[in-house]
């Protein structure tokens, strides 16, 4: 009987703006499993989601056809793919295991047929460590780049420079608006609750 292969990708723009794109990781899952003789069957896909949540329209489908038994075997580009939440990528590896799912993780050359797991924890805990530390990073740069008066986001009733990205631009029509809006607020308006969060 022919191994039921699927494979799994996964981009997330907060881990690293250099991972390749989902075409690509899908083009590698499919020239691999092609060298040896197996056909994978469907490539399921989380596009711009963060791998420190397993909840996630293409992971939660592939757990589905999991816990069917429609999977013998799960191709990934390396651990990091499945998830970068320790405890929770060792629970589901777990689940592989007790559902008799081979899992195959190319970049990591690892095979749960033939290797040993117990690198795993291993791979798991620097994976969830390199998010943390790249979120701590992210967030000390945008800070900077506040104290520096340099615009993280535009709001509502600027726009930025087209000649420097680094200022904004009062935006007139969306200005009229707003002035008219706090001059109802200067006159004793009520405001909704729901438009007041937005300003």
């Amino acid at each position: 009987m022919a191994v039921r292969a699927y494979g799994y990708v996964r981009v997330s723009r907060d881990e690293d703006g250099k991972k390749e794109s989902i075409d690509t990781q899908r083009r590698v899952l499919h020239a691999y499993a092609a060298e040896r003789n197996m056909t994978l069957i469907d490539v399921l896909e989380d596009n711009n989601v963060s791998g420190y949540t397993l909840d996630r329209p293409g992971f939660n489908k592939l757990k589905e056809l999991i816990e069917a038994g429609m999977v013998d075997l799960l191709l990934v580009k390396d651990l990091s793919r499945v998830g970068r939440h320790n405890a929770k990528v060792l629970l589901f590896l777990d689940f592989l295991t007790d559902m008799n799912v081979r899992l195959v993780l190319m970049n990591d050359n690892y095979d749960s047929e033939s290797d040993d797991d117990t690198i795993l924890g291993i791979k798991t805990w620097y994976n969830e460590l390199y998010l943390k530390d790249l979120s701590k990073k992210i967030t000390t740069n945008m800070r900077q780049r506040q104290k520096e008066g340099l615009v993280i986001v535009e709001s509502y009733g600027y726009i930025k420079s087209p000649h420097d990205k680094n200022k904004l631009l009062i935006d007139e029509s969306a200005a009229q608006i707003v002035r008219l809006f706090f001059l109802g607020i200067l006159r004793g308006w009520a405001v909704p609750a729901s438009h007041a969060s937005s300003i």
